[in-house]
């Protein structure tokens, strides 16, 4: 958990996305145990999204290290007296 610009950025492992891929012939007929016709399998990965919460944004450390980066090259933000 941090702050950037006044805005708390919370990481979470536990901000995952469950999604089928497909299987590979070569893991389908040489992996125990051994189940050739099952496609597809199931996979836990980072959630690529942000959420906003009532104290700040919350996202997967790898979801919040890609949002850092893009951020990086970014300048502050100055305050020139205009409204």
């Amino acid at each position: 958990m941090f702050i950037y610009r006044g805005v708390q950025v919370i990481e979470s492992v536990h901000c995952t996305k469950n999604v089928w891929v497909p299987r590979t012939w070569r893991e389908r007929l040489f992996t125990l145990p051994w189940r050739p016709l099952r496609k597809m399998k199931y996979m836990t990965v980072p959630d690529p999204e942000l959420y906003a919460t009532p104290i700040g944004f919350m996202g997967h450390p790898v979801t919040v290290a890609r949002l850092m980066e893009s951020l990086a090259g970014e300048e502050p933000p100055t305050n020139d007296g205009e409204t």
